[in-house]
């Protein structure tokens, strides 16, 4: 593996964890808006928490899955 392609492979997954954090939080600000909006604290908050938590699972799943593919052809 040379640097060009190790650098590659470490900013890509270094991103994975902007990307998690972010899919949170912005789920968690829509819903602390929405409830003030509809009167409904805490429940919009924590579902929509909860979608965020969702996409930042989602996005680690094809992390894993795109990385692990990635070896298995390199092994060939």
């Amino acid at each position: 593996m040379g640097k060009p392609k190790l650098f590659y492979d470490l900013l890509k997954y270094s991103s994975l964890g902007l990307e998690m954090g972010a899919a949170v939080v912005i789920g968690l600000l829509m819903g602390i808006y929405l409830d003030k909006r509809f009167e409904t604290y805490p429940w919009l908050t924590l579902l929509f928490m909860c979608f965020g938590f969702v996409a930042a699972t989602k996005a680690l799943i094809k992390a894993l899955k795109k990385g692990i593919f990635l070896e298995e052809e390199g092994e060939e």
